[in-house]
This record gives C-alpha cells, sequence and structure tokens, in this order.
C-alpha cells in the first residue's frame, strides 16, 4: 500500500477526485494550498512572504483595488481560512508597511491603496 499525495489544479480537481474514487481506499482528502503559484516546469512557489499582510497587499494589487474597507479584509481573511477577527490588526500592519492609508474614525474608516 502506498499514501499518495500531489498537487492539482483548481479546474482539475473534480476529474482527479472522480479517478481516484474508484482506486482509493476511503475517500480522498482535498485541502486548498493558499499563497502557491505555478513556477517553471510545474513547480510550485510562494507568491509572497507568506504573511497576512503580504497576501492581502498582493490580493489588493491583484484585484485593482483604490478603497478597502474593514469588511473587504474580513472576506478575504475568511477566504483564506483565517478569523474575520484579526482584520483591524492586518489593517493596522499594512498601514505601517506603507501599503495602505488610513481615512476616517469608526465605521467610517476607509483605507486608500499608496503606489
Amino acid at each position: 500500500m502506498f499514501r499518495v499525495s500531489f498537487f492539482v489544479d483548481d479546474r482539475k480537481l473534480s476529474e482527479a477526485l472522480r479517478s481516484l474514487a474508484g482506486v482509493a481506499i476511503g475517500s480522498p482528502e482535498a485541502q486548498p494550498v493558499v499563497n502557491a503559484e505555478k513556477g517553471a516546469n510545474g513547480t510550485l512557489k510562494a507568491a509572497t512572504d507568506g504573511t497576512i499582510t503580504a497576501q492581502f497587499i498582493a490580493h489588493i494589487r491583484q484585484h485593482k483595488l483604490h478603497e478597502v474597507r474593514c469588511k473587504d479584509a474580513q472576506a478575504f481573511l475568511r477566504s483564506i481560512g483565517r478569523s474575520k477577527a484579526s482584520a483591524t490588526y492586518m489593517l493596522q500592519e499594512c498601514v505601517k508597511a506603507h501599503a495602505l492609508t488610513r481615512r476616517g474614525k469608526g465605521n467610517a474608516t476607509v483605507y486608500t491603496v499608496r503606489s
């Protein structure tokens, strides 16, 4: 018996699980991989340095956002499997890293993306 572990693109996941269903003992386990992108020759490499601050900044730039609210940060954290309670800490760290500028107070706080 062998244990097999491999990475598969999200578009091919259903096809891979269906083909393993008849051969595998038990059900195959699928876990999303955060902060990975395809490198040269099909290898995986880290998209950022791995901190949530760097991942959020990359997310902002990828989606070409100009303003960010706390709800946007909470949605991002939930998408990578983190608690949404750490959204304000992550936004403060982005301000310290000079990636965002804070405007307003309380619920009206808006963070502007620096270029």
